[in-house]
């Protein structure tokens, strides 16, 4: 089955951070090894800001219904600014914030292999 794309544009200004995963084992003198920590080990993690009117309540609802359907655990397609390729992701949580006359979603995603 094929999984969801998440299709809202992100605000500019979105930091991405990238930390690979490695094994360490340390001998003595300050001598030790490193390895990569399985298949997958290079993951990124990303906070995209969704701005949406509040006056388009459609947009607003299609959003976080599809937040509620993927419920943190279930992963979906993200295609990253100035990225060819989209990549698996989660969100296990988001903030809204009111301003006004729009609203701000801040979504942390977490990549993932399935």
């Amino acid at each position: 089955m094929a999984k969801e794309r998440f299709k809202w544009g992100v605000r500019w200004g979105m930091t991405t951070e990238t930390e690979p995963k490695i094994k360490e084992i340390k001998f003595g003198n300050g001598y030790s090894q490193r390895m990569q920590d399985g298949i997958n080990h290079v993951a990124i993690k990303a906070t995209p800001t969704v701005r949406l009117s509040k006056r388009d309540k459609s947009a607003i609802n299609e959003l976080e219904a599809f937040l509620v359907r993927h419920g943190g655990y279930k992963s979906f397609e993200w295609l990253q600014p100035g990225k060819k390729t989209p990549i698996l992701v989660i969100c296990r949580k988001w903030t809204s914030t009111d301003n006004g006359v729009y609203v701000d979603y801040d979504l942390p995603f977490e990549q993932v292999f399935n």
